[in-house]
């Protein structure tokens, strides 16, 4: 399965959506198809979205299309909204090439016109597209053996959150504390509280995965096993709460730290 398999269902996605003039039973048929097609692509799509290599480097480039009629003004906000919480939401270690991009066509192939009503639909149907690709960006990070989502809550705005929410998933010292399974719950404070975000200590709270190791200034250090435990999987959840009572959230993807990263990065030139 790739790319273009995805791009065949989201498209037959939108007609069943905007209600396609099929008869019941060919309406009910192809929505079985799908599902089984996408049962597959989830199961069977590559750990690595991102595989074009320059010169010794990567280059992360994502080529979408759309086989509606949609105004480019409308594309863009749509584009523009999902790539803010997917692919502007991922990092592996901070650093980005200048050639990285995303972009999207509207052929107009399948005659569907998608006009201002149709808006939450289309960002629906790029959202499924963008964030699998997203993922597996951080998925296949050089060194990379867990994907962390780093979800922040309790924040003065939303702005704030992916604030602090970025600084932790750009920490060395987060993602190799991660990559040893060390349930440290200090790093997580110590970086929400350098982000530049409102961050109340005597209200926040830490969390690995279900594990709450921290909470209105307290530590609960005889859950810490617990949390090591949690950490020896593949994909992981950390979650600060910043303590503000505000109902800024945001979250992003990030991989651990280790010893290959250093090894990969040090050992080619560009």
């Amino acid at each position: 399965m790739n790319l273009v398999v995805l791009l065949l269902i989201v498209n037959a996605r939108l007609l069943l959506r905007r209600g396609a003039r099929l008869p019941a039973d060919d309406r009910q048929q192809l929505s079985h198809v799908l599902n089984l097609v996408e049962t597959l692509w989830r199961r069977d799509r590559p750990a690595r979205h991102r595989a074009r290599h320059f010169d010794g480097g990567e280059v992360a480039v994502a080529r979408l299309e759309v086989h509606g009629q949609v105004e480019p003004a409308l594309l863009h906000r749509a584009l523009k909204a999902v790539v803010n919480d997917t692919f502007n939401a991922i990092t592996v270690d901070g650093e980005c090439s200048t050639n990285d991009c995303v972009f999207v066509l509207a052929n107009g192939a399948s005659g569907v016109k998608l006009g201002d009503d149709d808006y939450s639909v289309l960002v629906d149907a790029l959202r499924q597209v963008c964030e699998p690709l997203a993922i597996g960006i951080v998925r296949g990070g050089e060194g990379a053996t867990k994907l962390v989502t780093v979800r922040v809550t309790g924040a003065a705005s939303d702005a704030e959150a992916r604030q602090a929410a970025r600084a932790i998933a750009n920490s060395p010292l987060v993602k190799t504390a991660i990559h040893g399974g060390d349930p440290n719950w200090g790093r997580l404070v110590a970086v929400a509280g350098r982000s530049g975000s409102v961050f109340m200590l005597d209200s926040a709270a830490v969390r690995i995965g279900p594990i709450e190791l921290f909470s209105d200034g307290t530590p609960h250090d005889e859950r810490a096993s617990e949390a090591a435990e949690y950490l020896k999987g593949k994909d992981l959840v950390v979650t600060v709460d910043m303590g503000t009572g505000g109902s800024g959230a945001s979250q992003m993807w990030t991989c651990d730290l280790s010893a290959e990263y250093v090894r990969i990065n040090a050992e080619y030139r560009t």
